[in-house]
């Protein structure tokens, strides 16, 4: 059918242009009761980033403000909500995790970064 376009949802692996690095926090209890947490780096991975825009809500201290952004990266196991993702010298939190149909070759990386403005 002419001038007819079919939806994709996958990305282009050359969209796939910003190097990040996946990673999580360990918590442990020493032996002496104190809280040790360690970064572990899980991976290092090329990335499209899309800005999902700013989002403003009232705290009890103050204004708070996410700044959300979804990666897109190829595929791999392991990568879990929880995680953070370093990307332009910013550590942010990965909220979601999601599939592009399914079908094993992109995952989804939906990330937060907070702010607190006091009043």
């Amino acid at each position: 059918m002419r001038g007819y376009r079919t939806f994709n949802p996958s990305p282009h692996p050359g969209d796939l242009q910003q190097r990040i690095t996946i990673g999580q926090t360990i918590s442990e209890t020493t032996e002496n009761g104190y809280r040790n947490d360690t970064d572990k780096v899980i991976c290092r991975v090329w990335a499209g980033v899309d800005d999902a825009g700013n989002q403003k809500y009232r705290a009890a201290d103050g204004e708070v403000v996410e700044d959300v952004l979804n990666f897109v990266i190829r595929y791999r196991r392991g990568i879990d909500a929880g995680m953070w993702v370093e990307f332009d010298g910013e550590r942010r939190i990965i909220t979601n995790v999601g599939h592009y149909g399914y079908r094993k070759q992109y995952l989804g990386l939906k990330t937060y970064r907070q702010e607190v403005v006091s009043r």
